[in-house]
């Protein structure tokens, strides 16, 4: 069969929406080169950039992370991109996706840093569950990893623990995808030699001089249309304006100091970006988390998946649609300030983070969302 591009013989991919016959190179290329677009025309970086990629180890971030990689050296982008990753403490699902994250940073060769629930909230998800049960677990995930990436952004700093194919946790100086064969006076010198070499490098090059201690500029996270589509759906379902008014584009402006955050693969269907990552052979953990399957989520995911066997293109239009979405005059849209305890940015004066640890901290089944009232468990 030939290909609708160059027209030779060779074996093809059907696009899911256009149903085009692309051969492998050229549907790379347009995969690319579509990503690229989006890039360009959202003016998501600014040379001389520092972009921090959300790294879960799924296949997302891991085309995200290979994407940006190629069209940074390609398209001359003159950003400085780094990893950074999330431990939940989630028993027999994290740890895989943790490796797969250290495997692709050993490829890429890009600085890494992980952070975990356990060092910033003193959490874990399994602890978590273990006392709020199976039900509404994924809210509390949502809410701390925001806020656990909102932390990593600031708190990246210099290109500390970024070493090709040696990465060590930032908080707890675990090891990572390598052992150590060094005292500590030995690795303590080896850092220092390799911060003034990054130091150098980076002041060397690009339009702006880099600093070894310049704060993270864009957080880029993996969400693609489907994602963004199944949360138009939810805040529908929810009715929740404050959220449906904001986070559909592909960059949002932090406000109050947050770092802002931008989707480049926002209009790139899922099965796209699965045929990429597997024609690509790129290194990804694919199995589902633990705690998901009791997701809310699901079920707006049921229901965009059916519409779009049904008639296809509705995942982009249900996008386009939540982006033209306007609230009305008369609908209270609350005000974004920052959270009187941690100093992030809130709509209330204590965050919903805050509130779910206090809660968490004294024993509640559950603290209620939005709301400072305290829904206390009955005990036998």
């Amino acid at each position: 069969m030939r290909c609708g591009r160059c027209t030779e013989r060779r074996a093809v991919l059907r696009r899911p929406l256009s149903g085009a016959a692309l051969c492998r190179p050229c549907f790379f290329f347009v995969f690319e080169s579509e990503v690229d677009a989006a890039v360009q025309r959202g003016r998501l970086f600014r040379a001389g950039e520092r972009v921090a990629i959300g790294a879960s180890g799924g296949k997302d971030s891991a085309v995200l992370a290979h994407v940006l990689k190629e069209l940074n050296d390609r398209r001359n982008y003159r950003v400085h991109l780094s990893l950074l990753s999330v431990d939940e403490g989630i028993s027999g699902y994290r740890d895989a996706s943790l490796a797969a994250v250290c495997r692709e940073q050993q490829r890429h060769g890009l600085p890494l840093r992980i952070l975990s629930y356990q060092d910033l909230y003193g959490w874990t998800m399994d602890k978590i569950v273990q006392q709020i049960g199976r039900r509404g677990n994924c809210t509390y995930c949502g809410v701390l990893r925001r806020g656990a990436l909102e932390r990593g952004t600031r708190e990246l700093g210099a290109f500390d623990n970024c070493e090709s194919g040696t990465q060590e946790d930032s908080r707890s100086g675990k090891e990572c995808c390598s052992k150590r064969g060094k005292n500590d006076k030995e690795e303590e010198e080896t850092q220092a030699v390799k911060e003034n070499q990054i130091e150098g490098e980076y002041s060397n090059g690009g339009d702006q001089q880099q600093s070894g201690q310049e704060r993270v500029a864009v957080l880029a996270t993996g969400h693609n249309a489907d994602d963004m589509a199944e949360t138009v759906l939810l805040n529908v379902l929810r009715g929740d304006v404050a959220r449906l008014a904001r986070g559909l584009h592909s960059r949002t402006a932090g406000q109050d100091g947050s770092v802002p955050r931008c989707k480049p693969l926002m209009y790139s269907y899922e099965k796209e970006i699965v045929m990429y990552a597997h024609f690509k052979q790129l290194d990804y953990f694919s199995t589902e988390c633990t705690y998901s399957p009791a997701a809310y989520r699901g079920h707006a995911r049921t229901l965009i998946k059916a519409a779009e066997r049904v008639r296809p293109g509705v995942v982009l239009a249900t996008l386009h649609s939540g982006q033209n979405m306007r609230p009305t005059s008369g609908v209270n849209i609350p005000s974004r300030g920052t959270c009187s305890k941690c100093g992030f940015t809130a709509s209330t004066s204590i965050c919903t983070s805050c509130s779910l640890l206090e809660g968490l901290g004294k024993g509640l089944a559950r603290r209620k969302i939005g709301n400072d009232e305290v829904k206390k468990e009955k005990h036998l």
